[in-house]
This record gives C-alpha cells, sequence and structure tokens, in this order.
C-alpha cells in the first residue's frame, strides 16, 4: 500500500526476570535541497549567484524498543479485582430522558431494619460542563457548574 512502511525484525533472545534488552534502527533518512532565486537577478552570469540561496534539510528518524520482561504468577478466581465499569448502574430510559440519570456506580445494598430497600437512591448529575454527583458526597470528572 503506497504511503506504508512495512519493516519486521524477528530475534530470540533468553531473559531473566527484570532484565532488559534493546532493538533499534534507523527507520528514515532523507535530505532535501531547495534553491531560491530573485526572477531575473539569479539568471545573470556573474552576479546572479549573489541573488540565489540553496538550503539544505537532512532528517532522520530512528526507533528504539526496550523490553523489560516481568514474571507473574496465576490469581485465584476470587483473588481476581473487578473490571472498570462491571459494577455500573444503568439506568432505564424513563430515567434517562425523564430524570436525566446518567447511571452511576452501583450503590452497596444498605440492610437494616428501617430500611428495606436493597439500593440506595441513584445519584444525579448536573452542569453546565462536567458533571457533579449531588446527594452523595462524592465528585465525578469535570468541573462543578450549576
Amino acid at each position: 500500500m503506497p504511503g506504508f512502511t512495512d519493516n519486521k525484525a524477528d530475534t530470540t533472545v533468553e531473559l531473566t526476570d527484570g532484565q532488559s534488552f534493546a532493538l533499534a534502527g534507523l527507520l528514515n533518512a532523507k535530505t532535501s535541497a531547495t534553491n531560491t532565486a530573485i526572477p531575473v537577478l539569479g539568471d545573470l552570469p556573474v552576479l546572479g549567484a549573489l541573488f540565489r540561496s540553496v538550503s539544505y534539510q537532512r532528517s532522520e528518524s530512528e526507533l528504539v524498543i526496550l523490553v523489560t520482561p516481568r514474571l507473574v504468577s496465576a490469581m485465584n478466581p476470587d483473588q481476581v479485582p473487578s473490571l472498570p465499569g462491571e459494577k455500573w448502574r444503568y439506568p432505564t430510559e424513563a430515567q434517562l430522558y425523564l430524570k436525566h440519570d446518567l447511571g452511576g456506580p452501583q450503590v452497596e445494598p444498605v440492610h437494616s431494619a428501617a430500611d428495606t430497600k436493597s439500593t440506595g437512591p441513584a445519584p444525579q448529575f448536573h452542569g453546565s460542563y462536567g458533571f457533579t454527583a449531588v446527594g452523595t458526597g462524592s465528585v465525578s470528572a469535570g468541573a462543578t457548574g450549576h
């Protein structure tokens, strides 16, 4: 495909935990020249050199890849942390459009004799830019605004 350059490297190394290796090479070397001259005066045989200039530009690109392997051990299923967004509460369409509820983290169940609800109230978001959680005491990303 024109415009794309494909470079490949294949190597085998033996390392212990924490050792590093580097793979480096020159990817691109380019030289360009620009000739500028004042019209008519730059074409004069002897004096024309005073009205001309040539500029050269050279650029090189090099890639360096550093790799440091780390050995890890397996985890039991009960040790695996939850993934981001795994415990997110999605609003219904009615909550989204009528109450402007964008969802949020699931609220842990509250078990007491006076409160039999399994989840607390959903946080409400508002603001001219960014969002601020109202009534939950926590602030989500963004700036506060009313």
